[in-house]
Formats: structure tokens, sequence, C-alpha cells
């Protein structure tokens, strides 16, 4: 393998195994450009996702493409589905998991058809 190719690759070990470090919470505080969603994520259909973090408690998975449905307890017995877009991210935490879209995108009070 060539120094050009591993580069990119040594890059993407580091982030990650840095990324084990912190907690998915933390991931979350420290994303305020974000809306937040938190619950338990109950079931996730048609999801194609690309990029991939890991944290010491979860993992987080941003979604690649249009389809996304995402189906949340929110509270002991509200259940929500919701058409996420690409880039949203789906956080898989040992307590809570967490839907995180873009802040501009999101209009409060419309979860999905």
């Amino acid at each position: 393998m060539t120094q050009k190719r591993l580069l990119p690759l040594l890059g993407s070990l580091l982030l990650a195994l840095s990324s084990c470090a912190t907690s998915s919470a933390s991931f979350v505080k420290h994303s305020p450009e974000m809306s937040v969603i938190r619950g338990e994520i109950l079931d996730v259909e048609n999801l194609q996702s690309h990029e991939i973090s890991r944290f010491s408690d979860g993992v987080a998975l941003t979604v690649a493409d249009q389809g996304c449905r995402v189906k949340i307890r929110l509270g002991k017995k509200n259940e929500q589905s919701y058409d996420v877009a690409p880039g949203t991210i789906l956080v898989f935490g040992k307590g809570d998991d967490y839907i995180l879209r873009d802040a501009a995108d999101y209009i409060p009070g419309i979860p999905s058809r």
C-alpha cells in the first residue's frame, strides 16, 4: 500500500479509536446545531449508512439515503415514527438512543407522515 493511500486509512483509524473514549451522551451534548429526539429506538427500516462512529457505550450511524424510517419510544407509552433524511444521525447508547437532525430542517410538532 502506498503512503498516499495509507494516510487516509490511518487518519480514519485514529478518529475511530479516539471516538471510543467519548460516550454517546457526550457526543449528543456537543452537537448543538442538531435537533435532538431522545428515547428508545424500536425499529429502523431501510437504513443505508457509510459513516459509523463508535463510543464507549454505543454507536452512531449517519443516514446516507432517502427512505429511512425510525420508530422511537418517547417515555413509557408514546411511540413516534419519523422519515429521516440523509445526514440524520442515529445514536444507539447504553441508556438512551437519539435521533439527531439538522435543526434548520426541523419543524416542531410534525413527526412523520
